[in-house]
C-alpha cells in the first residue's frame, strides 16, 4: 500500500517508516497537517496514519478536509493519540477516522491496525454467472472485504449510484451493459472517478488491455482464476 503518513515527531516518524517499509508499504512522511495536506493533493494515498495533535494543522482539520474530496472519501485514516476517552473516540470516528492507536504503540499494534483497516474495503462485484458471484462472495468474504454483489451491469450501476465502494469487480461480457460500458459510465463521476476496476475475463489480447485501459480499468483477472490469484490482485490494489 502507498501510505501517507503524518507525524511533527521525528522520532515517530522514524518509526512509522521503518516498521511500514520493512513490511512491504510504501511510505510518503509529512511533519504536520499542512504538508499532509499538500502531498494528498499531489498524490493518492491507499492509507493515511497521522498524530491528533500537531502544530500548524492538528489531526482532526486534517481529516475533514481529506473527507471533503471525493478521492479520500473512504480512504482508511488512522489516529495516532495518547488519548484513551471513548469522548475522544467517538469524537475521531465522527471526524472520519476509521481507527486510531493509542501511543506509545508497538510495531506489532501498528502493523495489526493498518492490516484490520485495509481489510475493511467495500467491494462491488458484477458478474451475471450466479456460480462465479457465490465464488467471488465466498472469497473475498472469507477474505475480511465487505461484499455486495450484482448481477449484470444495470444492476451494478444503480448499487453504485446508491453507495460509495472502495473496489469494483467486474466481468467483461454481460447481457445489457457489459463490463466496458459500466466502466466508461463509473468513470463519468465524481466518486468513481479514482476507484479501482478490475475486469474479470477470458481475454488476454494486448489489443484488449489497451481498450480495458482506455475506458478506465486498473487490473485485470484472466478466468479461469484460483481464489489465491483473486487475492494476490486484490490486495494490490
Amino acid at each position: 500500500m502507498n501510505i501517507l503518513a503524518v507525524d511533527d515527531s521525528k522520532l515517530i516518524r522514524s518509526m512509522l517508516n521503518n516498521v511500514l517499509t520493512s513490511a512491504g508499504h510504501t511510505v510518503t512522511m509529512a511533519c504536520d497537517g499542512k504538508e499532509g495536506a499538500d502531498l494528498a493533493k499531489k498524490s493518492k494515498y491507499d492509507l493515511v496514519i497521522t498524530d491528533v495533535k500537531m502544530p500548524e494543522m492538528n489531526g482532526f482539520e486534517l481529516v475533514k478536509q481529506l473527507r471533503s474530496r471525493a478521492e479520500y472519501k473512504t480512504v482508511p485514516i488512522i489516529f495516532l493519540t495518547g488519548e484513551t476517552e471513548e469522548e475522544f473516540k467517538e469524537k475521531g470516528s465522527r471526524s472520519g477516522a476509521s481507527a486510531w492507536i493509542t501511543k506509545p504503540f508497538s510495531p506489532i499494534n501498528l502493523l495489526e491496525t493498518v492490516a484490520s483497516v485495509s481489510k475493511r474495503m467495500n467491494i462491488l462485484v458484477i458478474d451475471d454467472s450466479k456460480l462465479s458471484r457465490n465464488m467471488l462472495n465466498n472469497v473475498l468474504s472469507t477474505a475480511g472485504y465487505n461484499v455486495t454483489m450484482a448481477a449484470d451491469g444495470k444492476e451494478g450501476t444503480e448499487l453504485a449510484a446508491n453507495s460509495k465502494y472502495d473496489l469494483v469487480i467486474t466481468d467483461v461480457y454481460m447481457a445489457g451493459m457489459n463490463g466496458l460500458e459500466l466502466a466508461r459510465q463509473l468513470r463519468k463521476t465524481s466518486e468513481y472517478e479514482f476507484t479501482p476496476i478490475i475486469f474479470l475475463t477470458t481475454e488476454t489480447s494486448e489489443e484488449f488491455k489497451a481498450k480495458g485501459k482506455e475506458v478506465g480499468a486498473t487490473d485485470w483477472i484472466t478466468k479461469p482464476f484460483s481464489p489465491i490469484e483473486l487475492l494476490e490482485v486484490v490486495d494490490k490494489i
